[in-house]
């Protein structure tokens, strides 16, 4: 009986647009002040407590760039599938029930990643209550109070808003005969434009830029109820301009405006937010980048520019010379720019040395390592400035061997970041006749 009960319910709700009886609304909770990185819950319920829940079904959206769902629970075990977040970022939910709900159906947990408003979305939703099929219509965020004033359009009272257009929501208490709302730029107005029959629950209105303030109240048990009010900043000015300078490695912005700056190098697939108006570049390798700065105000309102930047290439250190003396080896060379270290490294035989190499005031430096092995080594010289590496490693092979006794000065040949330091023995005992043939050669 149980599972034909099962299948009557889940068929009432998949016919539901033939079966539509009425309307209801979900509510959540919107969140207190939460800083980025912390997480808030949100409670999920249904508009009327009152109703004996059989069956419910639907679908929510929220901005998932924005926020991050990390928990989803519920006080009720009934569920077909446990609410759940799909592959579409959106919240999935479908269950049976006997149940009064007088609490929340379920409670989601976010994270908040991005410095944005919280805000649930309804993309579609049934509930099968009191043997009746209601469709939910859209879900509302409770704000407290007796109205519970809310707007899809602009939810937060403390966010400038880019948009003109204003939607407004709100509950009805069940004894209002009358209600007087009002919309205008005085905090302290008094709402006289009155609805009777029919006393709407919603109002859409066209407003210019600036601070707008909601006004409404209520007539019930013959008495006017308090006033509750609304707040709404509007703002669909453009920034004027903005002007900026390099100094640096730095891009630093300049307005008149309190504007924030994002910038987006596409060359590398990054975007950034300038900090304190500043943004430091240092980190970039060497070359020619394209930066799309957007400057944001107050509202999200935008202009945006390209900035070129130019990031010169760090050149690399150049060999002077080389001796080898009874396996000590001395390298001596110079680095054509200023505020640059000269890193080397050595490896082979059983060694991995890397050091860094003291640079004197005309840009001279000496490597010393003392008690090399037989055999082959290489090593690299590289110079690093303001993060950035330079344009070539210089690369040098050693053959070392210790029948050497006396000091052979080697040859450094340099090609396209590749030095060859040679000190052959087989070209020194070869003899007079090999060495002419291959001059021949």
């Amino acid at each position: 009986m149980k599972k034909k009960n099962l299948i009557l319910l889940l068929l009432a709700i998949v016919f539901f647009p033939i079966l539509k009886v009425d309307a209801l609304s979900l509510n959540y909770n919107l969140p207190e002040e939460v800083n980025l990185g912390e997480t808030f819950k949100v409670e999920i319920s249904v508009d009327d407590n009152d109703l004996l829940i059989k069956a419910i079904e639907g679908v929510l959206s929220f901005d998932f760039n924005s926020f991050e769902l990390v928990n989803i629970n519920s006080p009720f075990n009934e569920w077909i599938k446990e609410p759940y977040l799909n592959e579409d970022n959106k919240i999935y939910f479908s269950g049976l029930f006997d149940s009064i709900l007088n609490n929340n159906i379920f409670n989601l947990v976010f994270k908040k990643n991005k410095d944005a408003v919280f805000e649930l979305g309804l993309d579609s939703g049934t509930i099968l209550a009191d043997d009746e099929l209601f469709s939910i219509d859209k879900i509302v965020p409770l704000s407290g109070g007796i109205f519970n004033i809310s707007s899809p359009t602009h939810p937060d009272s403390k966010v400038w808003y880019n948009e003109s257009k204003v939607k407004l929501n709100w509950m009805v208490p069940s004894d209002a005969s009358k209600i007087k709302i009002l919309i205008d730029e005085n905090e302290e107005a008094y709402p006289s434009v009155e609805y009777s029959d029919p006393i709407i629950s919603e109002k859409e209105i066209e407003l210019d830029d600036g601070v707008w303030y909601f006004h409404i109240r209520y007539f019930g048990d013959d008495q006017w109820s308090d006033i509750e009010t609304k707040k709404i900043m509007i703002d669909t000015e453009k920034p004027k301009d903005f002007d900026f300078y390099i100094k640096d490695k730095v891009i630093n912005f300049i307005s008149e405006e309190d504007l924030s700056y994002e910038l987006i190098i596409s060359s590398i697939n990054q975007e950034y937010t300038a900090l304190e108006n500043s943004f430091d570049f240092s980190f970039l390798k060497s070359g020619e980048y394209i930066v799309l700065v957007k400057a944001y105000d107050r509202a999200r309102n935008y202009i945006e520019k390209q900035i070129l930047i130019k990031i010169e290439g760090v050149p690399s250190p150049h060999f002077s010379g080389a001796i080898l003396d009874k396996n000590n080896l001395y390298i001596s060379g110079y680095i054509e720019i200023d505020d640059a270290k000269v890193i080397t490294s050595i490896s082979g035989e059983d060694m991995n040395k890397q050091e860094v190499l003291k640079v004197s005031s005309d840009g001279k430096f000496v490597y010393y390592i003392e008690d090399l092995k037989p055999g082959l080594y290489y090593l690299n010289l590289f110079a690093v400035k303001d993060s950035n590496l330079s344009e070539e490693n210089k690369k040098v092979i050693l053959i070392v061997d210790n029948s050497i006794d006396c000091k052979v000065i080697a040859e450094i040949l340099i090609g396209y970041g590749l030095a060859i330091l040679a000190l052959l023995l087989i070209y020194i005992l070869g003899g007079k006749d090999k060495k002419i043939k291959k001059n021949k050669k």
